[in-house]
């Protein structure tokens, strides 16, 4: 419903497409910047601090290693969401999916609880996995001003959905092998997740025309 009311009175409004191009033409590469910044951050700070590749890190409540970088992470999903401010203002409607909106809006949710609750130790693998996958997905963006039907863009889809079986897996993990993870949290995240790869694979299916026989 509030999709509706939005198109309807931005109907009344010209197209700022134009204008965002610019905008974004800024904004994807500060993404790209941003993105590979908490991937090797993360990534520097787990190997600094003895993590291992397996779940079930060192959590310190008193002196958090992932702490400062899972708040930039939090901030950076709120930054996300001039996403969904282009997609209106270039009245790009097929690209404000449910998708798109539900991801936008529950992800900083989930991190804000990151950043209240679990902001140690195995947090650090959705920031590494994410701040990649973000920084191909928006040098995609990037490339996509300047060209169009771009090979590559399945691949992205492809890295996305391995990115939340990798997060599922951690969470199975958790849940029965790290007894200092908070439960609850970790069952949240992982239902999340879940979520998420299920509306991946939806679209996925509508996007790339896979038949399933």
């Amino acid at each position: 419903m509030g999709t509706v009311v939005l198109r309807y009175v931005m109907n009344f409004l010209p197209s700022l497409e134009k204008y965002t191009c610019y905008l974004r033409f800024i904004y994807n590469p500060a993404q790209v910047f941003i993105s590979s910044y908490m991937f090797l951050g993360a990534i520097e700070l787990a190997w600094g601090n003895g993590y291992s590749c397996w779940p079930c890190q060192a959590y310190n409540s008193t002196k958090p290693t992932m702490l400062r970088i899972t708040y930039l992470f939090y901030i950076s999903k709120i930054f996300d969401l001039f996403d969904t401010v282009f997609i209106i203002l270039g009245k790009k409607w097929k690209q404000l999916s449910f998708l798109h909106v539900y991801h936008h809006a529950t992800v900083i949710a989930m991190f804000w609880v990151n950043v209240h609750v679990c902001f140690d130790g195995d947090v650090v693998f959705p920031i590494a996995a994410n701040g990649f996958i973000h920084s191909i997905m928006y040098m995609y963006y990037f490339v996509t001003l300047h060209v169009q039907n771009i090979w590559w863009k399945k691949f992205v889809t492809y890295c996305q959905m391995t990115q939340f079986v990798g997060m599922i897996l951690q969470s199975i993990i958790l849940e029965y092998s790290c007894k200092d993870y908070p439960v609850h949290v970790n069952r949240l995240y992982g239902m999340y997740t879940f979520s998420m790869l299920v509306l991946f694979l939806i679209y996925f299916k509508k996007e790339y025309k896979i038949k399933v026989k």
